[in-house]
């Protein structure tokens, strides 16, 4: 069932790098927003594997620019 979710928004909630390796299986996500959680690099990371993402909003996160190339 997650494989084919698309979209999802967690901005705000306790998500953490924990989460990594599964936002990393959602292969189809088109969009994620994760504003204003405590996800960093790790998580950044883990989505380079998610040719179909689109949009991906980190406002307020733990992430560098130095992890933002991965996902371009």
């Amino acid at each position: 069932m997650g494989e084919a979710l698309a979209e999802l928004d967690l901005s705000g909630t306790s998500v953490t790098d924990g989460a990594a390796a599964t936002l990393g299986r959602l292969v189809n996500l088109r969009v994620l927003r994760l504003g204003y959680t405590a996800v960093g690099d790790g998580t950044v990371a883990a989505l380079e594997k998610l040719a179909k993402l689109e949009v991906l909003v980190l406002t307020g996160t733990q992430a560098t620019s130095a992890s933002l190339a991965v996902v371009g």
